[in-house]
């Protein structure tokens, strides 16, 4: 069964960061994942063969509690601006 899902999109963090002349993973925000493929026996039985059959990928992945922070400083930066025009 499918779900919905609510946050951020890690390209989409690369993508603006870039825009601003900066480099997301540097700020932790997102880190970059490479893994090989792999294929090989996880458990071995008379009966059967249990492999571990893993394709070859890469994804960016967001780092939720450093992404959380961030937010968490701009609101907070937002408030105090805001307080002070009242």
């Amino acid at each position: 069964m499918a779900r919905w899902h609510v946050g951020w999109i890690a390209q989409d963090i690369v993508d603006a960061f870039a825009k601003a002349g900066e480099n997301a993973s540097e700020w932790a925000l997102v880190v970059y994942n490479e893994s090989s493929s792999i294929n090989t026996p996880l458990l071995t039985s008379p009966e059967y063969t249990l492999q571990n059959k893993l394709k070859e990928t890469s994804e960016w992945r967001v780092i939720l509690d450093e992404c959380n922070a961030m937010e968490l400083l701009y609101q907070r930066r937002q408030l105090k601006r805001l307080s002070e025009l009242l």
